[in-house]
């Protein structure tokens, strides 16, 4: 097993997409990715307080497989999970893919996320994605004089959507580069916002299949407009590495995320493959910043054919465990 035969099948281009790519001159069109990535930086150096940003969920996550090996998708997501977490690998697939994911969150927060991809041929895919955080219910509270906060009559509720293009495509020598357009939506009890932004992101495949390398800068942008005020967004640095390992069976990853109101955080999972086509995967998280989540992850998946199913079960300690799963179908 390489770094991408437990995912759905047919996600590799051709060689004669990749010699065609590598006459375009690899060296610069990757020198001028990268350039823009670290332009991107900027945004995240400027880092804001916790909780003080708007449209949080964009650093929810995507996909079952990858929460379950502590969000250490950066050098190893594909498919549709890799619209998320890195655009570049975008390129990597050959066939069409649709996805579907929900979580279930505490205070009956509801989280999905769906997408699909589209091959272009000559080693470049296009995918168009959407995830929306929603919830109702939640009571009303005012501020009183000694700052205490007590409830009122009535409740309110709260929406946030994204609505996702995505481009990625084979570079040569193993490099791959891609990018991401977002439009963003917010409704907090009926203030509403919106706002715009964009992931830049690269990767690298070793010759072998065996190891990988990704870079992305993600939710890029001046900010949401809520309120006659724009409110900057959760700008977001990552890097990570993945290397297969025991006879490419087990596959092992690495991310270090900075997030300009979370700080820095550190993940590791890891992804067993049993019986062919059944998967075991776990992971463990630890943050700079005291309110953002730390522990273990945990998770497995099924691969029959043309269909893939996952789960992850994240500890977030006192408010309990968060479920997502997924289904994908692909290879068409």
């Amino acid at each position: 097993m390489n770094l991408t035969e437990n995912r759905l099948p047919a996600n590799l281009p051709g060689s004669g997409a990749r010699k065609s790519c590598q006459r375009m001159g690899t060296g610069a069109a990757f020198t001028v990715a990268f350039g823009l990535l670290l332009a991107s930086l900027l945004p995240v150096s400027g880092a804001h307080g916790a909780g003080t940003t708007a449209a949080n969920f964009l650093t929810l996550g995507a996909g079952a497989r990858i929460e379950a090996m502590g969000g250490c998708g950066t050098a190893l997501a594909s498919g549709v999970d890799g619209v998320y977490w890195n655009a570049a690998s975008l390129g990597r697939s050959a066939s069409h893919e649709f996805s579907f994911s929900h979580a279930t969150w505490f205070a009956d927060i509801g989280y999905e996320h769906l997408g699909f991809i589209h091959p272009l041929g000559d080693a470049t895919s296009v995918a168009v994605s959407s995830s929306i955080l929603h919830t109702d219910g939640i009571p009303k509270t005012y501020e009183d004089i000694y700052g205490m906060y007590k409830e009122t009559d009535g409740t309110f509720s709260y929406t946030a959507l994204s609505l996702v293009s995505s481009v990625g495509r084979y570079v040569g020598q193993g490099f791959y580069v891609g990018g991401s357009a977002k439009f963003l939506y917010e409704d907090n009890a009926g203030e509403s916002g919106a706002g715009l932004a964009f992931d830049v992101s690269g990767l690298y495949i070793s010759p072998n299949e065996k190891w990988s390398l990704g870079a992305s800068a993600r939710n890029m942008g001046r900010g949401l407009r809520l309120r006659d005020a724009t409110e900057p967004l959760p700008s977001q640095l990552a890097a990570g590495a993945a290397v297969a390992l025991i006879d490419s069976s087990l596959v092992t990853s690495l991310d270090v995320a900075m997030t300009s109101d979370a700080g820095t955080r550190f993940s590791w999972g890891a992804e067993q493959r049993l019986r062919g086509s059944l998967f075991l995967r776990g992971g463990y998280t630890v943050s700079t910043e005291k309110t953002a989540h730390k522990g273990f992850t945990m998770g497995a998946g099924i691969v029959v054919k043309g269909l893939s199913i996952d789960y992850s079960a994240v500890d977030y300690q006192e408010l309990g465990l968060v479920h997502r799963f997924t289904l994908a179908v692909g290879g068409w």
